[in-house]
Formats: structure tokens, sequence, C-alpha cells
């Protein structure tokens, strides 16, 4: 007999813990509960090997020992998670839709339901898709190209993998191919390497796909036709994770 899935459900709204938490109970999940930030870290550090999938507030309270400058502490847990759990798959509740802290789980491709209007049903399903991986980037196919800096290339080919949850990237060293046959193509461009752009965009003239330039915000780049986009990842991936989800999603 296998296990049960198990859920790490964080909220501070007793309320709505008991509302959901007996839902999942009675969907036969096994259901652990946190009031805080530092509870879920704790309860992650002792239980992360079975824990299948983390449903939290957006805003939720940080608890003692934890940073209170951020009111949505929940996003912070959430990028906790992903550093240091990258296997462990999120699902994101929040009272405001409107809220600007939303952007980042859409750009990580999070789903983040509405607490107001979310109901058991669909609750049920996003928890299915979470848990298989079913999502907008999962049959999403790869190419990272890439001149040295060895560190950045693994840097991106876990978080296409992991956080993104994409297929293996593939990987080209060099800018010489005759044909990519992928649904889009990075290229991880640095300081040495972006007086090269043109070459590379002439390479793929007769690629049909989108090519995303990535660079460190030191450049200006001027990508040379339609599909081609510069992408700062200076200040993280979540740009990135944006660029993506809109190859997935071209509506």
């Amino acid at each position: 007999m296998s296990e049960p899935v198990s859920i790490l459900f964080v909220d501070d709204d007793p309320s709505a813990t008991q509302k959901y938490v007996q839902q999942l109970r009675g969907d036969e999940f096994r259901v652990l509960r946190a009031q805080t930030v530092r509870a879920a870290k704790q309860l992650l550090g002792t239980e992360s090997e079975s824990i299948d999938l983390v449903i939290l507030d957006v805003v939720v309270a940080p608890g003692e020992g934890e940073e209170q400058s951020d009111a949505r502490s929940g996003l912070g847990l959430a990028k906790w998670i992903r550093e240091s759990y990258p296997l462990v798959r999120l699902l994101a509740l929040s009272d405001n839709e409107s809220d600007g802290a939303l952007r980042w789980f859409k750009s990580n491709g999070v789903v983040c339901l509405g607490k107001a209007r979310t109901d058991h049903g669909e609750l049920s399903r996003e928890i299915l898709n979470a848990l298989s991986g079913d999502s907008r980037t999962k049959y999403l196919s790869s190419l990272i190209v890439h001149r040295g800096d060895e560190t950045r290339t693994l840097d991106l080919k876990d978080y296409l993998h992991h956080v993104l949850g994409m297929p293996e990237p593939s990987l080209l060293a060099t800018f010489e191919a005759d044909t990519i046959d992928v649904d889009i193509v990075l290229v991880l461009l640095s300081d040495d390497n972006a007086v090269m752009e043109p070459r590379v965009t002439k390479m793929l003239d007769g690629y049909p796909g989108r090519v995303l330039f990535l660079h460190d915000g030191k450049m200006e780049l001027a990508p040379s036709r339609p599909g081609v986009v510069a992408v700062d990842i200076s200040g993280g991936m979540d740009a990135l994770g944006e660029e993506i989800l809109k190859t997935a999603s071209p509506d």
C-alpha cells in the first residue's frame, strides 16, 4: 500500500486552516499544519523527505526570530522553499488577487488561488496538477547556448528544470548549430560575448521559436527580429520566468 500524499498547510487564520485541513483530510491527504513561517521551516527541516506539497497563504505571520519587515511573509517562505527544497511543490492562497506580491508566484509557475472564490473541487484539481507537475511548462523543451561561465549555466539549468518544471534543457557550448528542434532558445551572455549577438541571431534566422538573450543589466541589446527578447537577470530569474510562461501561453 502506497504512502498517502503529505501536504504542509501554512496559514495564520484558524478558521481558514480548519476549513481547508478538513477538506484535505477528507480527500485522504496527510496534512501537517503551521501557523507561522518559523513553524513551517521547522517542519520542513524535519519532514522534508515526506512532504510533497506546501499550500501557503501569501500573507502569514513570520513567527519569532523571523524577519518582521516583509508583511507578506508567505512570499518570503515560498522563495526560501524554492531555494532550500526545490523538489517540494507549491500552491498559494490569497485574499487579494490584485496583490503585487503575486507576481513572483505567477512568474515561477506557482498557481495562486483566491480564497473567496476557490471551492473544494478547484482546490482538489490544482493540488493534483501541482503534484503531477502538470503546468504550462511541463513539456516546454529548451536549449541553453552559453560561453564560459559554468556556474551561471548550471544555475540557469537548475532554475528551468526544478523551479519551472521544464524537462532537462540541452546545452550548447558554441554558437555553431545547423538545426535547433526546441521550443525556446536561451542565450546566456556576458560582457565578453555580447558582441556575438548579431552572429547568434543570424544563425537563428530560420528558427521559428523564441530566443531569449539573458544578460546582467550592463548591456544594451537590440533584438533584431520578432521573437527575440533581451532579459535582464541581474536581479534574479523572475523576469525570465515571465518570458518563458509567455512562450508556454502565447495567447
